[in-house]
């Protein structure tokens, strides 16, 4: 007897990588819907989001395996530039 698999909906989220039917990976980002959608198999971390969002249709891009360490060192960097950034313009 086959066994029958259930995908659960997950909350989506900016950063989220889906894959459509036609194999087309979708990053969502700020429009993203709140659950369901395409097999999610990755998420972009937030450090890198602007940085892929102002890719155009069709430039290429390589996806690189982190750590939760990573993703939020990367955060924590991110956020101390743009610290520094608000600070002279005060």
């Amino acid at each position: 007897m086959g066994r029958t698999l259930y995908r659960t909906a997950f909350g989506g989220g900016a950063g989220s990588v889906q894959v459509s039917a036609n194999g087309q990976p979708i990053v969502m980002l700020a429009d993203h819907q709140t659950t369901g959608g395409y097999a999610k198999i990755a998420t972009v971390i937030s450090a890198d989001l602007s940085a892929m969002a102002q890719l155009r249709p069709g430039e290429k891009l390589a996806f690189q395996y982190v750590t939760a360490a990573q993703a939020v060192a990367g955060a924590r960097a991110q956020a101390a530039v743009l610290d520094k950034i608000r600070e002279r313009m005060k």
